[in-house]
């Protein structure tokens, strides 16, 4: 039975063909089974309305700490706690009954000088008396005079008055008390209008300028409020890199305090066509911001410029194109060339 070697032989080729089949079949393979499967989205180009986010503090139009000029004792206090003065009332007197005791010496030595320098006057226009003699005189009238002048600011200071209208805060001291220039007696504020400051991104500082309309919202109310731009800080804060910035808006029902935390939102441009990214697409690094791009079926790492937030997407200002497949899952198990399966999301 020749053949039957030869049948073996056959069978043994046969079986080794299949074999080398099988594995380069394997061989082919083997790549998408290391794939690693991610979502992605295709990056479109939309009309979005920006819409910026701030931080920022109410501040009292103006403020102030009440403190005397002088030391002295409190013999009136003419204000009334939380109550609204006006400008130029008076809310705090101190004892002056010494001030105006040498005050009115003052006058009296100033009536018997002006006389006197009248009378020498006349002398020295008939020659009966010398030039130096009259000189004398009017000297120590504006001595006296001069003397007034510094009591009678003197007497000005033992009354404090509202340098503005406002409203007064809660009083440090009461009537009897001796004070100094370090003692705060209260405090006065205009809170109508009111200020805001806030700060924004440095790319921000050319699209933002006096007029701006911003809307802000505080603690305890539902309803935003609306304030104007009115003053912009002249350079850009070089530790933060934000532009520090000064609305304005009326107060009118005292519905809000100064020191108040503000959440302010504005929109500097409008709507405009932008590419938009879902927030967790986006991968913060020491270097800036970078997104992972689907490029021949392999992750690829791109450096990106974003722009304005929103709660759930971030503006592209460059580095991503309408149409490029942006990995939105599995971006911190990824590497740059790493093949990946991806599933589209809508």
């Amino acid at each position: 039975m020749a053949w039957l070697p030869w049948m073996a032989c056959c069978v043994l080729l046969t079986a080794f063909q299949t074999s080398c089949s099988s594995g380069k079949g394997k061989e082919k393979q083997e790549p998408d089974a290391k794939a690693l499967k991610v979502t992605a989205v295709v990056a479109r180009a939309t009309a979005a309305d920006q819409m910026i986010t701030a931080t920022g503090t109410v501040l009292a139009y103006d403020d102030i700490e009440l403190k005397s000029e002088i030391s002295g004792r409190i013999i009136g206090i003419l204000f009334k706690e939380g109550g609204s003065v006006t400008k130029g009332q008076v809310l705090v007197r101190l004892y002056d009954k010494e001030i105006r005791s040498e005050l009115q010496k003052a006058g009296y030595e100033k009536d018997l000088l002006q006389e006197k320098e009248a009378r020498q006057k006349q002398l020295l226009s008939i020659n009966a008396i010398s030039r130096e003699e009259y000189d004398n005189a009017l000297k120590s009238l504006n001595v006296v005079k001069a003397q007034i002048t510094l009591l009678t600011a003197q007497l000005e200071k033992t009354e404090l008055r509202a340098p503005f209208s406002g409203v007064a805060g809660l009083r440090n001291v009461s009537e009897g008390a001796v004070i100094t220039p370090s003692t705060v007696i209260t405090t006065l504020q205009n809170i109508n209008p009111l200020k805001l400051d806030f700060s924004v991104p440095e790319k921000y500082s050319r699209d933002l300028k006096p007029g701006t309309r911003i809307r802000f919202t505080v603690e305890g109310m539902d309803s935003a409020l609306s304030a104007e731009v009115f003053a912009i800080e002249p350079r850009i804060d070089p530790l933060s890199r934000t532009l520090k910035m000064r609305a304005l808006f009326k107060n009118n029902n005292r519905q809000v305090l100064p020191g108040a935390f503000a959440n302010v939102r504005f929109s500097p441009n409008g709507k405009r066509n932008s590419v938009m990214l879902p927030s967790q697409a986006i991968i913060p690094d020491a270097s800036g911001v970078k997104v992972f791009v689907l490029r021949g079926g392999k992750a690829e790492n791109i450096r990106v410029i974003t722009g304005y937030r929103s709660q759930t997407h971030v503006e592209i200002l460059s580095g991503v194109e309408p149409g490029d497949t942006v990995l939105t899952s599995g971006i911190l198990q990824v590497r740059p060339g790493m093949p990946v399966k991806v599933t589209i999301n809508p």
